[in-house]
């Protein structure tokens, strides 16, 4: 009776192995949803990011009482910072740059800035040309927006999302599904 026992205790190298097959399959046709969710959360962090940088450049405006500029090389897949210390519409050196998040570039256009990440790019704005020539938008000093617009940002793959700023200092960030931008 006890060898009988031992015998039925433990799992058979064919059980173990059909254990493994149907594990690797299962992995296998997970795997690339898996890939598609991990690329759609980039997208959708780099678009949160984009709107963070609005919001960051309005803040330093209010509390500067200095107008504020996010200018866009879309050329370069970058953008920058910078708030008007002297009030002369000129970056110079008493003007301070910032931006949070991605990759941090030497020159957007002459001043210090941050990359989109390797996959995403600028694919359109109707943000109008600013100060340096390039699509800015210009946050006064009571955080109004004197120029509103949208930017939108693709990848690799296809998605889209779209981060605007209203007139009136809303910044809100829609992703293209179908043929319709939804929040």
């Amino acid at each position: 009776m006890i060898r009988e026992a031992r015998r039925d205790a433990g799992f058979t190298l064919v059980e173990l192995m059909m254990t493994v097959a149907v594990l690797s399959t299962l992995l296998m046709m997970v795997m690339p949803r898996f890939t598609d969710f991990q690329r759609s959360m980039a997208m959708k962090a780099s678009a949160r990011n984009l709107a963070t940088n609005f919001r960051l450049a309005q803040q330093r405006a209010s509390a500067a009482n200095r107008p504020c500029y996010m200018d866009f090389d879309t050329s370069k897949n970058a953008f920058t910072i910078w708030l008007d210390r002297d009030l002369d519409k000129n970056y110079d050196g008493v003007d301070e740059v910032r931006a949070v998040g991605f990759i941090y570039t030497d020159q957007v256009a002459g001043i210090p800035g941050v990359l989109l990440p390797r996959d995403t790019s600028f694919e359109s704005t109707t943000f109008p040309k600013g100060i340096r020539n390039l699509p800015s938008v210009a946050f006064a000093s009571d955080g109004s927006v004197q120029n509103g617009g949208e930017i939108v940002m693709k990848d690799s793959w296809g998605r889209r999302y779209k981060v605007e700023v209203t007139m009136a200092g809303g910044i809100s960030i829609l992703q293209k599904v179908g043929g319709s931008w939804v929040e």
